[in-house]
C-alpha cells in the first residue's frame, strides 16, 4: 500500500502544485491541499476511463486540461499530435532506461569459469 501513496504525492508535487503553497494560516494550508487532492482525483478518474484506449498519464491529461482550461482553440488532431509525441518520449526513455539497467545487470552477473 505504500508505493501508490508515494506515487500520489510525487503526483501532486510534481503535477499539480502541491508544494507552492505560500500560506500562514491552517485554513489556507487546507484549502490549498483541498484543492490539490481534488485535482489528484479528477485527473486520475480521466486517466481511468481512457486506459483502455492509451496509457494516458497523469501528465499528459493535465496537459491537456491546461489547454482547455487556457481556452486555446485546439482540434482534435492537435490534441492527438501532443500525446503521440509525450507517449513517444515517454516510451524512448523506458527503452533507454530498460537498455541501461539491463547492461548494469549484465555486468554484475560473473560468468562460470
Amino acid at each position: 500500500m505504500r508505493w501508490p501513496v508515494e506515487t500520489a504525492l510525487e503526483e501532486g508535487k510534481s503535477e499539480l502544485g502541491m508544494d507552492h503553497y505560500e500560506t500562514r494560516s491552517w485554513r489556507g494550508w487546507h484549502h490549498q491541499m483541498t484543492l490539490t487532492f481534488l485535482a489528484h482525483h479528477f485527473l486520475s478518474r480521466l486517466r481511468l476511463k481512457y486506459k483502455k484506449t492509451s496509457a494516458l498519464t497523469l501528465a499528459q491529461a493535465r496537459v491537456l486540461i491546461d489547454h482547455a482550461l487556457r481556452r486555446e482553440r485546439l482540434t482534435i488532431r492537435q490534441a492527438l499530435e501532443i500525446i503521440k509525441y509525450r507517449q513517444a518520449r515517454n516510451y524512448a526513455a523506458y527503452c533507454s532506461h530498460r537498455r541501461r539497467t539491463l547492461k548494469i545487470n549484465r555486468l554484475r552477473v560473473k560468468k562460470p569459469k
